[in-house]
C-alpha cells in the first residue's frame, strides 16, 4: 500500500506513459499575448495551453487530445464542469491551427479512474429544438481506466494503442 498525496499527477504520469504514440505538442500551442496601452506585447507562458496527453496516429491521420480526470463521474454533480469542456474544445481548435496536423481528424476524450463506464460521451445540445451541436462543438469521449489495472501495466511497461477505442 503506498500513500500519494498528489493522486492527479500519479494519475496524469501513468496514463501518459500508458499510451502508445504520445507526442509532445504542448511547445506549439498558441499562448496569450497581453498588449499594454503602449503597444507594447509581452507573452503570458504561464497561462498557454497544456494537454495532459496528445497521441498522434499518423497512418489514419488522426489526433487524440485525452484529459486526465481524477474523479469518478458517476453522475452529474461529480462529472467535468463547464471549464473542462471548454478547455477541450478549445485544444482542438488550436491544433486545427498547427499546418503539420492539416489533414487529421482531431478527437477529444475524457479519461476517468473507475471500474464502471457511467458515460459514453459529453455533446452539447441545441436547447431549442434538441439537435446535437456536433459540427461546432465536437464530442467528447469518455473512458474509464480501473486504476489498479492501469498501475499494474505501468509497472509492467504495458503500452496500449487508444486510437482504435476513441474512435469507435
Amino acid at each position: 500500500m503506498i500513500d500519494v498525496t498528489n493522486f492527479h499527477v500519479a494519475w496524469e504520469h501513468i496514463l501518459y506513459r500508458r499510451f502508445t504514440n504520445v507526442i509532445d505538442i504542448n511547445s506549439r500551442l498558441p499562448k496569450p499575448i497581453f498588449i499594454n496601452t503602449l503597444g507594447k506585447s509581452q507573452v503570458a507562458k504561464r497561462l498557454g495551453m497544456r494537454t495532459d496527453i496528445v497521441i498522434e496516429d499518423a497512418s489514419k491521420n488522426l489526433l487524440i487530445v485525452l484529459d486526465a480526470k481524477y474523479y469518478e463521474a458517476t453522475s452529474i454533480e461529480n462529472s467535468p464542469g463547464w471549464s473542462d469542456l471548454v478547455k477541450q474544445f478549445f485544444y482542438e481548435k488550436a491544433l486545427e491551427e498547427l499546418s503539420e496536423f492539416s489533414d487529421y481528424t482531431i478527437k477529444n476524450g475524457l479519461i476517468f479512474p473507475g471500474k464502471t463506464n457511467v458515460f459514453t460521451e459529453i455533446r452539447m445540445q441545441d436547447q431549442k429544438n434538441s439537435t446535437y451541436l456536433d459540427e461546432k462543438f465536437p464530442p467528447i469521449k469518455c473512458m474509464y481506466c480501473n486504476p489498479f489495472e492501469i498501475l499494474q501495466d505501468y509497472l509492467n511497461g504495458k503500452k496500449v494503442c487508444i486510437s482504435e477505442l476513441i474512435t469507435h
